[in-house]
């Protein structure tokens, strides 16, 4: 630039450069002075105000000068003050300073951060150096590579350095009472009770408070914890091989049942899932049902069946079911004019009977006549009821269209024999005896 004024004046706290064209040196002026421009120099930065940092205040300078241990600074054999280039530093509260030649203030005078309570800057180092506000249990500073990342725990203030960068702000979560955090590990680590993880790992954390998860943990969810009632259970299924929160040994596929008297309120550990929750089946000393593959040692027991009569409450297991072509079933009460057709699904000796027990063969039908209350076996099947009337009149059709039949056929013979039909001496007590025996087998052989 032409050199216009020969004569500027610096306030207090002003700086300016200026260049000197025959020796081509730049040198910093600060105020307060009057300052005789030379024939040779000239202005290159106007009158500025100097660099002034407050207590909690921070500045990031770029092409920070070189200082001797002593704090001293660095200058050539020229008397120019020697830069650190391409390099970036961070000055701190201070008395009001100048830029040198070369130097620049990134953005603005910054205030310092204050990280709250329950809260964490995640940082990042973007090349190697040594932290000058941590260390290690010895005492010693620490030692960051490029690409490490760590946390900043509030409460306290937050000194940036030039070789790092904040990553983003991390609050704690809350652990509430009945509540668990899931975690994931991104990598390979140690958690907080000093327990190996392994990159992919998920666990729970259930400890109440705040829980501050480290660098290489990612928080999944919030679990809140399943309320069981006396009416409600929950049929659990593992995922791999583990011991439950009740100190049973669990295998891949395992399942089992829990209920409120296990735990009145519950939160499935990682390796176990809820697959269904289940209601309280309650049978009155009037009811029944029956149980398909039902549970015995542990175990199911598939393809075969169990009969549960009442009073009684129960959840089904997991893989138990209840028939249902049944379902919950009524006790038949059945009084004289009554009974219900019975049909065996298998073999088996009958002794719901009111005489001796009886042999049942798969596919025979029989029928049970009251007055009684009927408890039907596991083994068989009710295909209906029916009334006396109907069965009599059932069973009895038969013979009499047979025995008519005959009677008619008799009637014919004889007229064609040219012989005398005696129908009101003998032909109708042959109807009226064979309907009679009839009723009797009926009654005797029901």
């Amino acid at each position: 630039q032409t050199n216009i004024m020969s004569v500027v004046k610096l306030s207090p706290l002003f700086f300016m450069h200026v260049l000197n064209r025959n020796s081509n040196l730049t040198h910093v002026v600060r105020g307060p002075t009057r300052h005789t421009l030379l024939t040779d120099e000239v202005i290159v930065l106007p009158p500025q105000h100097m660099i002034t940092i407050g207590p909690h205040q921070y500045a990031l300078i770029e092409n920070p000068v070189k200082r001797t241990e002593d704090g001293n600074l660095v200058r050539d054999d020229n008397g120019q003050v020697l830069l650190r280039h391409g390099d970036k530093e961070v000055y701190f509260h201070q008395p009001p300073f100048p830029l040198y030649p070369g130097q620049n203030l990134v953005g603005q005078v910054r205030e310092l951060r204050v990280v709250p309570a329950n809260n964490a800057l995640l940082l990042c180092a973007t090349r190697d150096f040594i932290d000058r506000y941590s260390v290690d249990e010895h005492g010693t500073p620490l030692v960051r590579k490029a690409g490490d990342e760590w946390l900043f725990q509030g409460p306290r203030t937050y000194l940036p350095q030039a070789e790092e960068s904040v990553v983003e702000t991390v609050q704690a979560t809350v652990i509430r009472r009945n509540q668990a955090l899931l975690l994931e590990a991104r990598r390979d680590g140690v958690d907080y009770l000093g327990r190996p993880r392994l990159a992919g790992e998920q666990w729970l954390v259930k400890q109440p408070g705040a829980y501050m998860p480290a660098v290489w943990e990612k928080v999944i969810q919030v679990m809140t914890a399943f309320v069981m009632t006396e009416d409600i259970g929950a049929h659990m299924i593992a995922l791999s091989e583990f011991v439950d929160q009740f100190g049973h040994r669990r295998e891949p596929g395992d399942q089992w049942l829990i209920t409120r008297k296990d735990a009145e309120e519950f939160i499935p550990d990682v390796q176990e899932k809820v697959s269904n929750f289940v209601n309280l089946t309650v049978l009155s000393d009037r009811q029944f049902c029956v149980i398909e593959n039902p549970v015995v040692d542990g175990r199911a027991q598939i393809g075969t069946r169990v009969m549960v009569r009442g009073e009684r409450r129960f959840f089904l297991r997991p893989g138990e079911k209840i028939e249902a072509a049944r379902g919950v079933c009524q006790v038949p009460v059945l009084d004289q004019n009554h009974g219900l057709q019975m049909r065996a699904l298998q073999a088996f000796n009958d002794e719901s009977t009111t005489t001796k027990p009886v042999a049942r063969r798969a596919g025979d039908r029989w029928y049970v006549w009251g007055p009684r209350e009927y408890w039907p076996p596991l083994e068989a099947e009710i295909v209906g009821s029916v009334t006396f009337g109907q069965y009599f009149a059932r069973r009895a059709l038969v013979p009499f269209l047979l025995v008519t039949l005959l009677h008619l056929l008799m009637q014919l013979v004889c007229r064609l024999a040219g012989l005398t039909y005696p129908v009101g001496d003998w032909g109708a007590q042959i109807v009226l005896l064979a309907l009679i025996l009839n009723a009797v087998r009926v009654y005797l052989y029901a």
